[in-house]
């Protein structure tokens, strides 16, 4: 997900996306401990993706005061 497309969503729709990536990422992290994860780096990728919608929110809740 690129920051071009998180600037033109909505808070909510950037906050539903985020809780489907939390989501991922917890499903992805008990594979993981159980071995049945096959690419291992993906779980990276959703963390800087849920790093990348958290600072999308806040730089839109900032630009509206």
């Amino acid at each position: 997900m690129k920051m071009i497309d998180i600037k033109n969503k909505s808070v909510d729709a950037l906050t539903s996306e985020l809780a489907e990536l939390k989501q991922k990422l917890y499903e992805m992290k008990s594979q993981a401990t159980s071995d049945k994860l096959e690419d291992v780096t993906r779980i990276g990728k959703i963390k800087k993706d849920i790093a990348r919608l958290n600072t999308g929110i806040r730089q839109q809740e900032l630009a509206k005061k």
